[in-house]
């Protein structure tokens, strides 16, 4: 099956204005008088001087501005009737009259509205008397409290919305997530989990999809899910050195960009709702997975890197309905991904690039790295593979204070330690844990309302998951610990300047000794000195006069000595570092 790509890319601008229109389409939830106005509904808190103060807040902020913004830019995509982004928020997210409406854009984004807020479990009045100013995490805890509503909105977002266009998409995007994820999805409990992020970038997802879908001519009706997975953990495994292995994460990483590119902005089809250690999971028109499009995706994750052979499938989901569908299709689309991961060949990936590097290779070896491509003799790993550890250190040189060397890492008798967490999240995404959360419990009747696994909320307990690993552990516990408080010599660097200057090679670590202690040093060509990257406790403060002896690693028999000029300690920003190294930080 083929589509026409080509309608798709005439009418991006239009698509990402749609976009935009649908993530902004219940802004007036990140003003605090929205605030003010629950808390009056509230019995037990009416009267309280929190809510006056919330009142006052309101009193000053000039919503009418925004909505001048929103007035100023319209609308087209394809042959429908051109409309202004305020006339089109303001009525679509109302479904009852969206349903009703003469152009298809308000009701196709009041459709959106309706099937992505099965948060809602109750209706619009439920539990009135709970409202509250705070927000909960995913799980029910309330650590969060908004600090930047309106005036970040009034001041960052309004003047990118002059030209929302394929080039500035990213920073709208960014600065309208920066503000909307400390504002209210919804302000009573137990359903203020939701962020205004989590909310409106649900509706875009699918709101940009259902265009894309009336442009190609295909169901406005349903969604698929498109995903491209990568056998991640196999990849992994093939590492010899910790290096290989961020090599390859950063190689999946760049594959994810290049695809989401593709699929968000250059043939606007849909918008990233999830990724793991699986890959990567869009929204998608109610179609099956065009041939030339799979071509496409594959091209551009090769360009990254061969060995990536990912696998391109369309998940269909469950159920008679479309707000069915949508409950499970994101634990199914992962299910079904698991299983083709399974398999360790992948006929889809056959390539002649693999035969084509051996055609002339000789005698040469296989490389230990990547078990794919040939090796010359005497070196470490292949050309393709050696680059992978090279830009490694170049992306160190710019945040060395985040060291990358295990030698750094290693406590004072050499030793390393491998801490592994896990969040079990398969029977969240599935929906089966968000319904044993509870919204109402009625003792006199013995009934339960449990919540619902909404794309909203589940996209909430993704990103929970995945801030706890890369915001929590590593910026809020590991990046923050005082490492030095009983050594000043732990994570510390020096700079040794070496009696022979020439011959050393650029972005090579040596290993080697001094007074018989293990040091591991780096060349700087540029600045004519070495570096350490070894714990400093190893081998204690180098001084003056010493000698040190490396192995080469391009000539392993013969080792290389020197005696130290000079020993001083590193300046800002090697000075100092943080022992730790996050191999893999995945949401599951």
């Amino acid at each position: 099956m083929t589509i026409n790509l080509q309608v798709l890319a005439d009418n991006r601008d239009a698509l990402l204005l749609a976009e935009v229109a649908a993530l902004l389409h219940d802004w007036q939830k990140c003003i605090d008088m929205a605030v003010a106005s629950q808390w009056r509904k509230n019995p037990h808190l009416a009267s309280t001087p929190k809510t006056n103060e919330w009142q006052k807040r309101g009193s000053y902020l000039k919503p009418g501005e925004f909505a001048n913004a929103l007035s100023s830019l319209h609308l087209q995509v394809g042959s429908n009737l051109p409309i202004d982004l305020k006339t089109l928020v303001e009525e679509g997210r109302n479904p009852s009259s969206a349903e009703k409406h003469s152009n298809p854009l308000v009701s196709l984004l009041g459709m959106c509205h309706a099937l992505a807020h099965v948060d809602k479990e109750l209706g619009e009045q439920e539990q009135t008397e709970q409202a509250c100013d705070r927000i909960s995490t995913a799980f029910g805890f309330e650590d969060v409290q908004p600090t930047k509503l309106l005036e970040p909105l009034l001041n960052e977002v309004r003047p990118l919305l002059k030209q929302i266009s394929y080039s500035n998409r990213m920073n709208l995007m960014s600065k309208i997530r920066e503000v909307f994820s400390n504002a209210w999805g919804d302000t009573r409990r137990p359903i203020n989990e939701v962020t205004l992020w989590d909310w409106g970038y649900a509706v875009s997802a699918l709101y940009k999809s259902v265009l894309a879908a009336e442009l190609i001519q295909a169901d406005t009706s349903r969604w698929r899910l498109l995903h491209v997975n990568f056998d991640m953990l196999a990849l992994y495994a093939k590492a010899v050195k910790i290096g290989d292995l961020l090599g390859y994460q950063r190689a999946v990483d760049e594959a994810c960009k290049a695809v989401k590119k593709l699929i968000e902005e250059e043939y606007p089809l849909g918008n990233e709702i999830y990724r793991d250690s699986t890959g990567i999971y869009f929204t998608f028109p109610d179609l099956d997975l065009p041939a030339d499009l799979a071509q496409e995706i594959r091209h551009r994750v090769e360009a990254v890197e061969m060995e990536l052979a990912p696998r391109i499938a369309v998940t269909v989901g469950d159920g008679s309905t479309a707000a069915e569908q949508l409950k499970g299709i994101l634990g199914k689309a992962r299910r079904e991904a698991l299983e083709a991961l399974a398999q360790p060949f992948d006929s889809q990936n056959l390539s002649s690039y693999w035969q084509q590097q051996w055609t002339s290779a000789g005698k040469w070896e296989i490389c230990p790295v990547c078990r794919l491509r040939p090796m010359r003799e005497g070196k470490e790993a292949c050309e393709t593979c050696l680059k992978r550890r090279a830009s490694r250190i170049e992306n160190w040189k710019k945040n060395p204070a985040q060291t990358i060397w295990m030698d750094e890492i290693a406590d004072h008798n050499g030793r390393v330690a491998l801490i592994v967490g896990k969040l079990g999240l398969d029977d969240w995404l599935s929906g089966d844990l968000v319904q044993t959360m509870l919204v109402k419990a009625d003792s006199t009747t013995n009934t339960f309302t449990p919540k619902n696994s909404s794309p909203a909320r589940l996209r909430r307990i993704w990103e929970t998951c995945r801030r706890f690993w890369t915001e929590t552990v590593e910026q809020e516990i590991l990046a923050v610990h005082d490492y030095r408080q009983n050594d000043a010599l732990r994570c510390a660097r020096q700079l040794i300047i070496p009696d022979q200057k020439t011959d050393w090679r650029e972005n090579v670590p040596y290993d080697g000794t001094v007074d018989g202690k293990a040091i591991s040093l780096l060349w700087l060509e540029e600045a004519q000195h070495f570096i350490t990257i070894s714990n400093l406790q190893l081998s204690g403060e180098l001084q003056a006069e010493q000698t040190v002896t490396v192995s080469d690693p391009g000539n392993l028999r013969n080792p290389r000595s020197f005696k130290i000029e000079n020993a001083m300690p590193a300046g800002s920003p090697f000075d100092k570092y943080t022992p730790f190294l996050s191999l893999l930080a995945s949401p599951d």
